[in-house]
């Protein structure tokens, strides 16, 4: 069968080699970057019971100051998301200040994590630019810092699920230099993890599940199997148990995530799931990868935001899996042959309780195994 579904004379260039150095390079580079996430993780948990009510109604509002003050000092978005994760931090030791307070820590979480992940040889922010970005005295800037850092006792490290999303990403191939590749693996998922910073729905979730949640119901909404691929099971260190999790949410942790991720989607891109697209096949991850022109689509069927500055920071840039083979034809005979089996199994929109499927947790029924089963052996 392996034939039919990829034809020699469907290959483009027999004569591609593929940058072993380079994935071998990007590889360790994303295990050394998952064991800090795992570390930071163990040692600074948030605590949703110690925030105040205070801190909670009004953290949206402080999430909007730390957008606005990253657009206007033209940081990086993962910058933006360190800061809400450092100021959750605060919070979760129990400080309770007032609201002009809470927004000059704000000011001050977006100073410090700034600075920490600029790349080598940019210019740091300094109390006179923050101040002219965000209307606050330079004296209550400094004071706001001074306070911040003696309730961290100056531990001012701050890992969010962006950055977490980023090395998933990195691990699967995505490569961030090429917008179309990014378009297609990686928009949706930097969007819905850029959305769900105004929420609390994951503040009693880890920023690694809060990634991969989001990076499941992505992928499992858009029909690419397998939802959660083996090169992120291997990159996480629990195997098949950790890949079960995914699959059951039989995690409580996971569960909570992912339904909140579920929510997210549907907000984003409305009460129908779009098609199954991805963009090439790449060596560290088998999913496959068909452009939405290729269907007869439009590839802006999300419309997503525009985002500035999403790239990797130095910490967590390296060399990217390009694609092995562009084998199109064979990805569309593939995605025919899923909707050929979805209409053989009368697979429709909505469940027996009337909601949408992917809405739902994840089924384990002989038709998902089956399909699975066929993905998997053709390598995805």
């Amino acid at each position: 069968m392996l034939p039919v579904f990829f034809p020699c004379s469907s290959l483009p260039d027999k004569t591609y080699k593929p940058n072993i150095e380079a994935s071998i390079a990007t590889e360790a580079m994303c295990a050394q970057s998952f064991a800090s996430v795992s570390q930071f993780e163990q040692e600074h948990a948030l605590s949703l019971q110690a925030m105040s009510a205070q801190y909670l109604d009004s953290r949206s509002e402080l999430v909007a100051l730390a957008d606005a003050l990253g657009s206007q000092l033209s940081l990086q978005t993962e910058a933006v998301h360190d800061a809400v994760l450092l100021m959750d931090r605060l919070a979760s030791t129990g400080t309770s200040p007032g609201q002009g307070s809470m927004c000059l820590l704000m000011a001050a979480c977006v100073k410090v994590c700034a600075n920490a992940s600029a790349i080598k040889g940019e210019p740091k922010v300094e109390d006179e630019a923050l101040a002219s970005a965000s209307g606050m005295p330079v004296a209550s800037l400094r004071a706001a810092e001074l306070d911040l850092r003696m309730a961290l006792r100056d531990d001012l490290a701050a890992i969010s699920a962006l950055r977490c999303l980023h090395i998933y990403l990195e691990k699967m191939g995505c490569d961030f230099s090429d917008p179309v590749m990014f378009e297609a693996m990686g928009a949706l998922p930097t969007r819905l993890a850029s959305e769900s910073l105004g929420g609390s729905s994951f503040l009693n979730c880890r920023p690694s599940i809060v990634a991969a949640a989001i990076l499941y119901t992505c992928r499992r909404s858009r029909g690419i199997v397998p939802y959660w691929p083996s090169s992120l099971c291997k990159l996480t260190r629990s195997g098949p148990v950790f890949y079960a999790n995914y699959k059951d949410m039989s995690t409580p942790e996971m569960s909570v995530a992912i339904k909140a991720a579920q929510r997210l989607y549907v907000q984003a891109i409305g009460a129908r799931p779009p098609p199954a697209i991805s963009l090439g096949r790449s060596e560290s991850e088998g999913s496959m990868y068909v452009p939405l022109q290729s269907l007869g689509g439009s590839p802006n069927w999300f419309s997503p935001t525009p985002l500035q500055g999403v790239s990797p920071t130095a910490s967590f840039t390296g060399a990217s899996h390009p694609p092995l083979l562009d084998v199109a034809s064979a990805e569309l005979a593939l995605y025919q042959f899923r909707g050929s089996y979805a209409g053989s199994t009368q697979e429709s929109n909505t469940s027996a309780a009337g909601s949408p499927p992917w809405e739902s947790s994840p089924r384990s029924n002989s038709s998902f195994n089956d399909l699975n089963f066929a993905g998997l052996s053709l390598g995805m």
